[in-house]
């Protein structure tokens, strides 16, 4: 009998961010997934050129492949693509939850709530200007600071983030997302439950892709996939993992 992995909603380590968004996009695009490494040398935006952000990818799309090609390797019927997948979705959401981590503690230099104390070299980075207070230059800034100071940034982030006052920024819901990243550099989360649990955080203002990507119809497909409603999934995927899954699976498959 199949069995579903359905997205982590552990409450231990979901969350719900601010800030620009993205431009949103509800478009059911029928495109085939490209699953390859694709980013911009040279690009003036540091997400796509420092930090090697997919600037295509497409969230309804990609959210519907991973569920049912991780649904078909369960089967060993995947014909190896949720691996490829994996090798292309892995690194792009480390970069992301990493660069969005940095962009957010930025606020802290002037949301702290008052008697807050910081780990020094933080508090040393957000005083001086090393981490400033500009999104891009933050962004920046913050890959740096990561290479100085490695997985232990993240867990001062995970500190710094309930401090702040007001409600709008940071507060647990940040602090979740850094412990999410801390807890795969550090071995407690594997690579597919990493994404698995990507998939459903949350920042302040919603779904926290929305720094990179178009975020969409995305709860909509998370939804989808909690209630295993696999014809609202294949509606959303790339036509060949459609294909793919009404073959081995059955049309009026329900994941039983």
């Amino acid at each position: 009998m199949p069995l579903t992995i359905k997205q982590n909603t552990d409450s231990s380590v979901s969350t719900t961010t601010s800030g620009e968004a993205v431009q949103d996009s509800s478009s059911n695009e029928d495109g085939e997934g490209n699953y390859k490494w694709e980013w911009m040398p040279g690009s003036p935006d540091v997400r796509w050129g420092y930090w090697q952000l997919d600037k295509t990818m497409n969230l309804n799309r990609t959210a519907a492949d991973f569920y049912l090609l991780m649904d078909l390797s369960i089967e060993e019927e995947d014909e190896g693509r949720f691996q490829e997948l994996m090798d292309w979705l892995l690194p792009q959401f480390l970069r992301y939850t990493d660069m969005a981590v940095g962009g957010e503690l930025r606020h802290a230099a002037n949301l702290l709530k008052s008697g807050s104390r910081v780990p020094k070299p933080l508090a040393y980075a957000l005083t001086t200007g090393k981490i400033p207070q500009g999104r891009h230059e933050a962004w920046k800034a913050w890959k740096f600071f990561r290479k100085t100071h490695g997985s232990q940034a993240l867990r001062w982030a995970t500190m710094t983030f309930p401090k702040f006052k007001g409600g709008a920024f940071g507060g647990k819901p940040w602090a979740n997302i850094a412990k999410v990243l801390w807890m795969y550099e550090t071995g407690t989360l594997t690579p597919v439950t990493f994404v698995d649990t990507c998939w459903g955080l949350q920042h302040n203002g919603g779904c926290y892709f929305d720094k990179a990507w178009p975020v969409g119809n995305l709860k909509h497909i998370l939804d989808a996939n909690l209630h295993e409603d696999f014809d609202t999934l294949r509606s959303y995927a790339s036509p060949s993992v459609r294909e793919r899954h009404i073959a081995i699976m059955g049309q009026d498959y329900k994941g039983e």
